[in-house]
């Protein structure tokens, strides 16, 4: 037991002893209690205003994606028109408020599907559970965010963000099959006023079941007193000095912005032939070309290459994702790489260059007959992940332990030009 020993200038906090004269001072004890409950009370206000606020799916292209992993979302992405189609469901809003509680505004119309009894996707009044209200009965939404691992959990039947079939499963066929939480990957960027929810689903086969596969969508929210964010400027440019056609009216980029429309987006010969291009484009993944005279002439890809996409839509186009100012690299003419410098011979054919493992996690080993200048890995973003240099060795290790799961692209840049490899880290 502790003895009181005396008290201090006659405060009710004394200093206590038991009696192997360990003693504790209570007045200081108890204000570093206060003291750390208000740090973390601070920092817990501080980590929920990062979400807190009225949210709505940002009107631009992109802002609904779905892909292969949490890097590549090629699979399909909402367009311009998408934002037109999908009015109903882009005018609609959630809450998230300091006290834990999350409400959806959701208007008397929003978007419905094939598995919650449209005939077609389109606009129609909502369904429950996924009607703003959950079932009769039950108590408020709720959500739980942790800041450190980004993860924010939905709590209650119907709770959800984005697209309500999107789940931490197989996608809803049945709006009786809702789950009672949905978890989300969630970063901000934009100064906080723009959310991007990422999240895995399980895929299912032509015959609706599930196959064991694996997909991600991802969400962008804006903040309802977000400011307006204007649509980044992209580079495009091509180098045509081994393009053996004739060029009459000039090269032109075309691609699904556009709608391919031939001549609408002419090109400049900067010098050397190469042909260059700014566009002022909204966020969010297009596929494109380069074309010739309108379209006398194209690109041909008959295989897919690492720029390219693997949409299954029976076309091998260029794709990129749009995400903030960029000038994409310089490429030849039908090629993922720059032009070489020298004319193809037999020292440039016998250029070899593996990655091993890939698929990797860890660290990779680019291994090469020749010793590389540098070794630049990007995203499918165009982003550069990293850049190594003063190259010495045919064997050269990098470390990718923090690279997130996706697909990268790896640049080994040679004297005559770069050699591009497609890098899946998992």
């Amino acid at each position: 037991m502790l003895k009181q020993i005396y008290h201090i200038n006659s405060n009710k906090f004394g200093t206590y002893c038991n009696k192997y004269y360990i003693c504790v001072n209570f007045k200081q004890l108890i204000m570093k209690k206060v003291y750390y409950f208000l740090f973390f009370a601070l920092i817990s206000q501080t980590v929920s205003a990062q979400i807190e606020g009225t949210w709505k799916l940002a009107p631009r292209a992109g802002s609904l994606a779905v892909g292969p992993s949490a890097t590549d979302f090629a699979w399909w992405s909402s367009n311009e028109q998408a934002v037109i189609d999908r009015a109903c469901l882009f005018d609609d809003s959630i809450k998230f408020n300091a006290s834990g509680v999350v409400t959806h505004y959701i208007n008397p119309e929003t978007w419905i599907e094939e598995w919650q009894g449209a005939f077609n996707p389109q606009c129609g009044s909502a369904v429950p559970p996924h009607d703003g209200w959950g079932y009769p009965g039950q108590d408020p939404f709720t959500y739980e965010f942790n800041s450190t691992t980004g993860l924010l959990t939905m709590i209650g039947y119907g709770a959800h963000l984005g697209l309500a079939k999107v789940i931490n499963g197989p996608e809803l066929v049945s709006s009786i099959d809702a789950p009672e939480n949905v978890t989300y990957n969630v970063s901000f960027s934009n100064n906080n006023y723009t959310m991007t929810a990422i999240i895995q689903f399980e895929t299912r086969g032509e015959d609706g079941t599930p196959n064991g596969g694996v997909g991600y969508w991802k969400f962008v929210y804006d903040r309802t007193d977000a400011p307006v964010i204007g649509n980044p400027n992209v580079t495009f440019s091509v180098d045509m000095s081994q393009y053996t056609g004739t060029i009459a009216t000039g090269v032109f980029l075309n691609g699904s912005f556009n709608n391919w429309c031939g001549e609408c987006t002419p090109m400049t010969n900067i010098g050397n032939n190469i042909w260059e291009t700014t566009v002022s484009l909204p966020a969010g993944g297009i596929q494109y070309k380069f074309t010739i005279d309108g379209w006398n002439a194209q690109e041909e890809f008959t295989e897919v290459l690492p720029c390219i996409d693997n949409i299954a839509d029976g076309f091998n186009n260029r794709y990129y994702d749009v995400t903030t100012d960029f000038s994409i690299p310089t490429v030849c003419f039908n090629s993922c790489e720059a032009c070489l410098t020298n004319s193809i011979n037999e020292v440039s054919l016998a250029n070899k260059m593996y990655i091993v493992p890939n698929p990797a996690n860890d660290k990779i080993e680019i291994i090469s007959n020749f010793v590389p200048k540098n070794i630049q890995i990007t995203s499918t973003s165009g982003a550069v992940v990293l850049n190594k240099y003063d190259l010495n060795s045919t064997k050269n290790t990098l470390n990718i332990s923090n690279f997130a799961p996706g697909v990268y692209f790896v640049n080994v840049y040679t004297v005559d030009g770069i050699m591009i490899e497609k890098l899946i880290v998992n």
